[in-house]
């Protein structure tokens, strides 16, 4: 993934804790949630010891009302928690 892909949550994301206790009702709403990749960030070689998933943070700007990110304090989303918009 790279800046300027259209994204959107994957199964993984959706079941994320604030993610889902947020949009636990989503799927009854009529509009697609997608975002665009606005940013995305290597976290440097203090991280290296976690998974390759966790070693690259994107942050997303959602076309309309969504996720901040993986909890409530951060505002970014990993590779696994997104999925390319067909």
């Amino acid at each position: 993934m790279k800046v300027g892909d259209l994204v959107t949550l994957s199964q993984y994301g959706q079941n994320l804790g604030s993610v889902h206790y947020r949009y636990k009702s989503y799927s009854g709403r009529k509009d697609p949630l997608i975002g665009l990749i606005v940013e995305k960030r290597n976290v440097g070689e203090e991280w290296q010891h976690y998974s390759t998933n966790e070693s690259v943070r994107y942050h997303v700007r959602w076309m309309t009302d969504g996720p901040p990110g993986r909890d409530y304090y951060t505002r970014y989303f990993y590779r696994k928690d997104l999925k390319f918009v067909r």
